[in-house]
């Protein structure tokens, strides 16, 4: 069954004037494959994500849900939610495009750093972030700001501050 299954990878692979390198590890019956051309290997072309932000954009984070969304977040000091530093996100459904740019450090009026994103596995978003705003009396000092967006709801929660014993 494994010489079967090698035969048709080669035969593949030398059809597609490729090389390909199949080494059964001794005493086994295992094949390790090696492939080396990569030339077919292709970028999609290059998407402007950020496209109404006017200023600096940074520290960009992104995850992928299981609907092969891609959702991203970023540092941006354009201004867009009126203060200066500032937390955005993004989503682009396959085949549809990016989502209009959003703003979702919006409790927050002190400077926004560092975001990260990540996916649950009922495609909530979850994102978190260092923000120096005293919101919720969380002082001036830096702390961790967390905010979700349900997807069975299609709204995002209200943000929270999880270091909030942190001075």
């Amino acid at each position: 069954m494994n010489f079967l299954i090698v035969l048709i990878l080669c035969t593949s692979f030398i059809n597609a004037s490729k090389t390909i390198n199949a080494l059964q590890e001794e005493n086994t019956s295992n094949f390790n494959l090696e492939y080396n051309d990569f030339s077919t290997w292709r970028w999609s072309d290059l998407e402007l994500v950020s496209s109404e932000s006017i200023d600096d954009s940074s520290a960009p984070s992104f995850a992928i849900d299981s609907l092969d969304q891609v959702h991203v977040v970023w540092k941006d000091i354009s201004g867009l939610g009126g203060s200066t530093e500032e937390i955005y996100y993004k989503y682009r459904r396959p085949g549809l495009g990016w989502s209009t740019t959003e703003v979702i450090s919006t409790e927050g009026t002190g400077f926004c750093t560092l975001p990260d994103v990540a996916i649950d596995i009922y495609d909530n978003v979850h994102v978190v972030w260092q923000d120096q705003s005293n919101y919720n009396s969380a002082g001036s000092d830096y702390d961790i700001f967390y905010k979700m967006w349900n997807a069975t709801i299609s709204s995002w929660t209200t943000t929270k501050v999880v270091s909030e014993e942190s001075d």
